[in-house]
């Protein structure tokens, strides 16, 4: 992350803190799916129209998540660069 200093013109985005924050969010999801499975929770046999519905929104929006949002430039930061030459 040489260039993360560089990434928001202002030099105001918590790269460090947000990564921390998706690395305890998805260790907590972690550890929810793991409990889940120890405690013998099955997925369903089929699924519902309405939740492969469900299912397209949510792809949706985790990947403008992802291309978009502050919280998560810390993935995005070593592979861009500001506009200033």
């Amino acid at each position: 992350m040489a260039d993360a200093g560089q990434y928001d013109d202002q030099g105001d985005v918590p790269l460090a803190g947000y990564a921390v924050l998706a690395s305890v969010f998805t260790a907590s999801a972690g550890a929810y799916a793991v409990l889940a499975r120890r405690r013998g929770v099955r997925l369903p046999q089929e699924f519902p129209p309405w939740d492969v519905v469900l299912l397209d929104a949510t792809t949706y929006k985790v990947s403008r998540l992802l291309a978009r949002d502050k919280i998560t430039s810390f993935p995005r930061a070593p592979f861009t660069r500001s506009g200033r030459g």
